[in-house]
């Protein structure tokens, strides 16, 4: 009998009421489910069948992720925050930020051949990957919220007021600490 329970993908009812049952019976499990966020997760499950009560009685919190590419720390610029980028991420002006140096096929092989070529991204501008997360933990005001039929928006809404990061907001994080570029974080979290 065991005490955690791992399902790799719950992506139909009859999983997802197996999951559910499990977890009422004492088991902790962890699932993976699609979806954009982690409150459209809940209406997901809704979908997939899940009665409202043993949604709000079994699942203790959903974790939302994006992976993001890092970018290059040893050929990416630095340079302020733009107007434009500014009132679109809320970062203050004349931050500093990092941007991706992206070459084309024709710049790397000129600098291959010529022996400058990064050696760390090899002219991609970015090496590795970041994660970007959103948990939303279901306390009681969620647990009313899926009760009361509200919509995903208005499940995030609360969830924001509960103190939860968004994806979006998270991936700024990252572009403050210069981890990212902020067309990475458009590009994945739009």
């Amino acid at each position: 009998d065991p005490d955690v329970i791992l399902i790799g993908e719950t992506r139909d009812p009859e999983t997802a009421d197996a999951s559910m049952d499990a977890a009422e019976t004492g088991h902790l499990v962890f699932t993976t489910l699609h979806a954009n966020n982690s409150a459209s997760s809940l209406t997901r499950l809704l979908d997939m069948e899940v009665p409202k009560y043993k949604l709000t009685s079994s699942v203790r919190a959903v974790l939302a992720q994006r992976l993001l590419r890092r970018v290059c720390m040893e050929c990416s610029l630095e340079r302020p925050i733009s107007v434009q980028e500014s009132e679109l991420t809320r970062i203050s002006m004349n931050t500093p930020i990092k941007c991706a140096k992206a070459l084309s096929e024709e710049e790397k092989r000129e600098r291959y051949e010529q022996g400058v070529l990064c050696k760390t991204c090899g002219g991609t501008g970015y090496k590795g990957r970041i994660g970007t997360y959103e948990l939303l933990i279901i306390d009681d005001n969620i647990a009313n919220d899926i009760k009361n039929n509200k919509s995903v928006k208005e499940i995030e809404i609360t969830a924001i007021k509960n103190g939860m990061l968004t994806l979006m907001e998270y991936g700024i994080e990252l572009v403050k600490m210069k981890l990212t570029t902020i067309s990475e974080l458009l590009r994945v979290c739009k």
